[in-house]
């Protein structure tokens, strides 16, 4: 592990905004590109680079109230630790989320990835939506509940987006 200061933590484009105050990852998830040379490493990518002036960087991010993302993969816990083996699960996810939105950040939550024959089914989606709506009070959720179900219904879908 390696320390630098950076001159932003944020990414995204058309009001929404995703942080990633780490360049390199320990987690071994199964499905990861981030592998790849075409990020530009300049260092192994187990060796984990940390922006050690992110908190700085992102209180002002948080004051300027732009959206923060956050993504959240399958309702099991068993599946997530196969799937993002070394990353919370979803619940603790929500938990940052409910945090997050008592303390007025707009927040955004992916469902992604959405993996054909692992984590597409009816009942791994709405167990995600019912703990989103639960401990968030969103009623746009139901909204997009009933969209991703009929997508599941007719094919299989990659990825979904609810913004809330």
């Amino acid at each position: 592990m390696h320390f630098v200061d950076v001159k932003g933590i944020l990414t995204g484009h058309g009001g929404y905004y995703g942080m990633n105050i780490y360049r390199g990852c320990t987690h071994g998830c199964i499905y990861c590109d981030s592998r790849s040379r075409c990020y530009q490493f300049k260092h192994p990518f187990e060796d984990i680079e940390v922006k050690q002036n992110a908190p700085e960087l992102l209180d002002a991010a948080l004051k300027s109230k732009k959206k923060k993302c956050m993504t959240l993969t399958t309702y099991d816990d068993d599946l997530c630790r196969i799937l993002e083996p070394n990353v919370c699960n979803t619940k603790r996810r929500i938990e940052v989320l409910e945090e997050m939105q008592k303390r007025g950040i707009p927040t955004v939550v992916w469902l992604t990835p959405i993996l054909p024959f692992i984590n597409d089914t009816e009942d791994n989606i709405t167990a995600i939506l019912k703990m989103i709506i639960y401990n968030t009070q969103l009623s746009r959720v139901l909204e997009a509940r009933a969209s991703i179900l009929r997508v599941i219904g007719s094919s299989h879908i990659m990825s979904a987006e609810l913004r809330i």
